[in-house]
């Protein structure tokens, strides 16, 4: 209770010290009713489980955590290793990438079928029609 003890009880109960907890978000921040101590190694030893191309890659990158000890769970060419020091608390889940569209999700800079689309610049008429390389919209010789 925090109300009386000032948490008191609870970080004896939990052998941790007040202002050591942060507010988890990643793998493994549920089991502990959200808060983990990251200055300790998680007791889950699934949490230590990373993919990598050999121990070293896992190690360096601690990037693809696969907690069910499966290499289906790592990218091609790697495979999952147990006992990292690598710890899953620490990862942050990425946000969701926005769903493909149809239709452009913005104006195109000029109408489609507009003459500005065939105004491309050159040192003369046939030059500009033959390479069609610089784009001119405004039609000026500037």
């Amino acid at each position: 209770d925090t109300r009386k003890g000032h948490g008191s009880q609870f970080s004896a109960m939990h052998g941790v010290t007040g202002g050591e907890n942060l507010q988890g978000t990643g793998v493994g921040a549920g089991a502990t009713g959200g808060f983990v101590d990251l200055n300790k190694p998680s007791p889950d030893k699934t949490d230590h489980y990373f993919c990598g191309k050999g121990y070293e890659d896992a190690l360096s990158k601690c990037l693809t955590h696969c907690p069910s000890g499966s290499l289906m769970e790592c990218p091609d060419g790697e495979i999952c290793f147990f006992n990292t020091p690598c710890d899953a608390r620490l990862l942050t889940k990425a946000p969701t990438p926005p769903s493909p569209t149809t239709r452009p999700t913005t104006p195109a800079p000029v109408v489609y079928a507009s003459k500005l689309n065939k105004y491309f610049c050159g040192y003369d008429w046939t030059d500009a029609q033959e390479r069609c390389e610089i784009w001119c919209p405004s039609g000026s010789d500037d």
